[in-house]
């Protein structure tokens, strides 16, 4: 039974450390000799590019064919041999036919089987001849740059690139002729070699599969390479004891660029060493810094969110950092070879250990209320990035000691079996959870319920597989609508796509949360329109409004907005602005018979005396300048002659000659039908149109609500669906209490009277006196979507109108009484509408509701974002 081990961030960190250092003690030597020669290892093909004339830098990428590819060590002036000039001119020429149709395979599988036949007998020619060497080879000298022996009078100007090599015996001509020997056979090797390699590319899909399997041609094609990097090793070897004695004298000779270096890699570490001491408590004391900035806006919680994964994924991101830098420093020097070599692993390991930190810290924020699959989790990360580990460094090595041949492909073969155990014991250890996953799923496909039916035997653990997979997917759509549903543009965007059916997915997931609801005093004071202003609301409305009337002239505009979506709140905000002098009141139901009552009894007249001239002088004295006429529509009904009381009210108003701006609130959907009909008439000078609410302004309206209620809300019980989690907090009742918002807003799109609806009714008081959160439910659509045509049309009079009798909706429609009276009873049965002071209106549970259904059905106008 395998047991999880379990270390602390210290440990993690000590560990890859170890890691860190091993690789750079193991891969060191292999790279010593290199460091030191100024060509690049012989062993690694995909540093060599085939040249004829120029050369090449080391970082060339040499990963696709090339057309002209020339090898060359750099800053070696030797080149191929005239034999291996004839298999570059033959590579070059099948390279450059195969873009031409149709190309046959035939002449690349014969070229590749020639080229394997004449590198087998340039490696044996090459290990002859470093045999011979070997034998006759006197003991080495220390050179002394710049000066030369006196035993090699017959120095001339080509032999002169071999003096500085440190295993060139300068003691005997014949020696560095067997040497030349040796080094030219050498150079034609890795040029053929590379070739090979490049030509696994061209030749045929069944040769390529032959070659690169574990059969009788896979097997010797393996010892082929295996034979290759033994050699070239083996030449490297010898050059060893050498490389040691030229490093002392460079250092002597030119100590500078070696001080510069250390210089520099002695700065970089302190300042290492100080961001390490200082990052363990400044990182966190300035995330605090910014959460405790009020109110928290996007831009300061994204930050927040990023200072707390960089807390867990320091160390490995700071390790890669400076190790980066110190490539930099180093690969300007001499030893560039070997800083890249090192680099390359290097930075494997500080890859599967930014993973394995940054994967816990992503599943910990997303899941702190499960404990249960913690050890799980750890477990399955480590084994995880231990394979991606594995299989980076394999490939990587592979790559550079002997290219993508043979041996590249078995070690992938081998990670591949690998994997297989290691997705068993996944398997095996989620199982319980996949099972719980695909129970919980909202609507599974019918593959996902028959799998739910095999949860024992063996073939649950492939049930358990597809399962995962679909999860997974799951997963990662949902991460995609949080992403997305973050910014204000993509909540609009998917909020038709997720907002009922994540109220329903989030009903069936969630637990019950047992509790009375709240009194209806405490529903009065939520509703209370002095509970507090959202000062953010309808900003650039307001602004315009002052504007016009610090103009100081007469006019008229319109403030549109969805029912409840703040024109009341709007006119308050600019009645506090210009106190005294501006006049605001409502035009209850009642046609212009009760605007003229509402209106005089605010300039203090009797309505009988409402004449033009008494508004005028009253409005005059009283230095008035601004005036509010809240819900004007009401004077209005979708019906033939249903405006003759707006125009008896504009007939009044019109003529008074006081400097007086007026403000009409009309709701959207009223406005749709008056600007046909009557805009002309009301000379309006502006239409200032109020947008649906944002999600933070929901939010601040819940928040000032509920403590002007004395509402004290406890989100700890909350259960939501994962599309909603907010996994920007650390806490639980802040991540509940965000992701409720979210839910909020798309659930009431943007109104704030549906969304104080959806509160209040989401609100229970527990037994121990505690006011819990539960998930907000929008009630279903079915049954309204099933309706006859007539009911649907009497809703879409009431909407119109805010509220309406029964006379004034068989008015509209040219119904009859028992039809109208009818409908309206059905419709009060379920709720739909209610009747206040003999007039109907929508209820608040099923406005967002019946407006939808309407809008689809295009009996109602209704725009996603009024006045976008």
């Amino acid at each position: 039974m395998f047991k999880p081990f379990r270390l602390s961030p210290n440990a993690l960190s000590k560990v890859f450390s170890v890691l860190i250092v091993t690789s750079v003690l193991l891969t060191g030597f292999g790279q010593s000799v290199e460091g030191q020669t100024e060509s690049p290892s012989p062993a690694d093909p995909s540093d060599v590019t085939l040249k004829t004339t120029t050369d090449t830098p080391p970082e060339a990428d040499l990963e696709e064919p090339q057309h002209t590819p020339p090898p060359s060590d750099v800053n070696n002036t030797a080149t191929p041999s005239s034999e291996v000039e004839k298999w570059v001119q033959r590579y070059e020429k099948l390279v450059d036919g195969i873009d031409k149709e149709p190309f046959d395979y035939k002449d690349a599988d014969a070229f590749y089987h020639e080229l394997n036949v004449a590198l087998r007998d340039m490696r044996i020619h090459l290990r002859d001849s470093l045999a011979d060497l070997t034998s006759d080879q006197p003991q080495p000298s220390r050179v002394t740059p710049g000066k030369t022996h006196s035993e090699s009078p017959k120095e001339t100007e080509g032999e002169e690139e071999y003096k500085d090599i440190p295993s060139l015996p300068q003691q005997a001509d014949a020696h560095v002729d067997k040497f030349r020997i040796i080094e030219q056979l050498r150079l034609d090797l890795v040029t053929l070699y590379y070739i090979r390699i490049q030509m696994l590319k061209q030749i045929s899909p069944g040769l390529r599969s032959l070659v690169t399997s574990t059969g009788v041609d896979g097997v010797q094609a393996f010892k082929e390479e295996i034979d290759y990097f033994l050699l070239m090793y083996h030449i490297r070897f010898r050059l060893l004891p050498q490389m040691s004695l030229r490093t002392a004298d460079d250092m002597v000779s030119a100590p500078t660029p070696v001080i510069l270096i250390v210089v520099k890699m002695a700065i970089v570490f302190l300042v290492f060493f100080w961001w390490r001491r200082w990052a363990v408590k400044g990182i966190p004391e300035v995330r605090s810094k910014i959460l405790d900035i009020k109110p928290l806006q996007s831009t300061r919680q994204w930050l927040a969110k990023f200072l707390w994964y960089l807390i867990r994924v320091r160390r490995p991101l700071e390790w890669g950092i400076v190790l980066w830098v110190l490539y930099n420093i180093g690969s300007t020097s001499e030893g560039q070879p070997v800083y890249h070599f090192l680099w390359t692993k290097t930075k494997w390991i500080i890859a599967a250990w930014f993973a394995v930190a940054f994967i816990g810290a992503a599943s910990t924020k997303g899941k702190l209320r499960l404990k249960s699959n913690t050890k799980v989790r750890i477990r399955s990360i480590w084994i995880i990035a231990s394979w991606v580990l594995v299989a980076g460094l394999g490939l990587s090595i592979t790559k550079d000691l002997v290219g993508k041949g043979t041996i590249y492909a078995w070690v992938w073969i081998f990670l591949e079996l690998l994997a297989l155990p290691m997705l068993f014991l996944l398997i095996r250890w989620w199982r319980p959870e996949i099972y719980r996953g695909l129970e919980e799923a909202s609507q599974p496909p019918a593959y996902i319920q028959k799998i739910l039916q095999h949860k024992q035997g063996l073939g649950s653990f492939l049930g358990a597989a597809f399962g995962a997979i679909y999860l997974i997917v799951n997963g990662f759509r949902q991460w995609v609508l949080r992403v997305v549903s973050a910014f204000e543009g993509g909540r609009y965007l998917i909020a038709n796509l997720t907002r009922l059916e994540a109220v329903r997915v989030s009903e069936r997931m969630s637990q019950k949360i047992e509790g009375d609801p709240i009194s209806d005093e405490m529903r009065h004071r939520l509703y209370a329109d002095d509970g507090g202003l959202v000062e953010s609301v309808g900003h650039d409305c307001l602004e315009r409004m002052i504007h016009l009337v610090e103009q100081g002239r007469k006019g008229t505009a319109a403030i549109v907005a969805e029912q409840g979506g703040g024109k009341t709140h709007l006119l308050k905000r600019l009645d506090s602005r210009f106190e005294g002098k501006m006049m605001l009141f409502e035009c209850s139901p009642g046609g212009g018979d009760a605007f003229k009552r509402n209106f005089a009894e605010s300039l203090g007249l009797n309505a009988s005396d409402l004449t033009t001239e008494a508004i005028s002088g009253r409005l005059q004295e009283r230095q008035i300048s601004v005036i509010g006429v809240d819900n004007l529509h009401r004077l209005s009904r979708p019906a033939f002659g249903g405006q003759r009381d707006m125009d008896q009210v504009a007939g009044l108003v019109s003529p008074v000659k006081a400097d007086v701006f007026w403000f009409y609130g009309v709701n959207w959907a009223a406005w749709h039908y008056i600007s046909r009909v009557r805009k002309r008439q009301l000379f309006l000078d502006d239409v200032l149109r109020i947008p649906l609410w944002t999600e933070e302004q929901i939010r601040k309206l819940i928040e000032l609500r509920s403590a002007h209620a004395g509402i004290e809300p406890d989100f700890g019980e909350l259960i939501l669906p994962r599309q909603f989690e907010s996994i920007d907090y650390d806490t639980v009742e802040d991540r509940n209490r965000f992701g409720f918002y979210r839910i909020l807003w798309n659930a009431s799109d943007g109104n704030p009277m549906v969304s104080l609806q959806l509160w209040a009714d989401s609100l229970r008081i527990a037994p121990d006196g505690r006011i819990l959160v539960s998930l907000p439910q929008l009630p279903a659509t079915s049954e309204l979507e099933k309706v006859d045509m007539s009911l649907l049309l009497v809703l879409r009079v009431i909407a119109q109108s805010e509220m309406a009798n029964q006379e004034e909706i068989a008015d509209s429609l040219r119904f009859s009484a028992t039809e109208v009276a009818g409908a309206l009873n059905l419709a009060i049965t379920h709720e739909w509408v209610e009747q206040v002071n003999g007039r109907y209106h929508l209820t608040g549970k099923w406005f967002r509701s019946i407006t939808r259904v309407l809008a689809r059905k295009n009996l109602l106008v209704r725009k996603a974002l009024v006045g976008g």
